[in-house]
């Protein structure tokens, strides 16, 4: 199963992102006004969610990613796509979760990337240019896939846990100012 996250921003970028694929998709918007317009375009192979249906609201209490941006909206926004992927995962328990950024765009079908992660638990893209001296990470968010068994969902639930909980012993070398989500995946 393809799972993404949108905004009214992103929603031209998601438009073009369910337009490549060729796979159903299953989106999270974060505001009334996307899941308004997504609803009424009556897509095929698109299931929407909203964060209020979902409890996936944002919780100011939380310092998502990281102690640096604390529980800004765009640490929200990256710390959802970990907390989507999981609840689907948690709810409709498919074999497998793909979390895709809604800004990317296929041009060939996603086919190539499950034939290429096989079985295998955990797949996720490599940065092409990766420079040890930066905080981006190895990976990129862009497309993580977890099977859904014991190794892709304790690797799901680890990043979930990285995101959202302040205590994490890991946020301090994995919390990246830069991509506060990403540098997690390295794990």
């Amino acid at each position: 199963m393809i799972c993404s996250v949108t905004d009214y921003n992103y929603l031209y970028k998601f438009l073009c992102l369910y337009e490549s694929l060729d796979y159903p998709i299953s989106i999270l918007c974060i505001d009334d006004e996307t899941y308004e317009k997504l609803k009424s375009l009556s897509l095929d192979n698109l299931t929407i969610y909203s964060v209020y249906e979902t409890g996936l609201i944002r919780d100011k209490n939380i310092l998502y990613c990281n102690e640096l941006q604390g529980t800004t909206y765009s640490t929200y926004c990256f710390a959802l796509a970990s907390m989507f992927s999981k609840y689907i995962m948690d709810n409709i328990n498919p074999n497998w979760i793909t979390y895709i950024d809604s800004d990317e765009y296929f041009y060939k079908s996603l086919d190539l990337v499950l034939n290429n992660i096989g079985d295998k638990s955990i797949g996720f893209t490599p940065h092409i240019v990766f420079d040890e001296t930066t905080d981006i990470g190895k990976f990129n968010v862009g497309v993580c896939y977890f099977k859904n068994n014991d190794i892709g969902k304790e690797a799901l639930n680890l990043w979930v846990d990285c995101v959202i909980n302040s205590e994490s012993p890991y946020r301090l070398e994995y919390g990246s100012y830069a991509c506060p989500d990403q540098k997690y995946i390295d794990l």
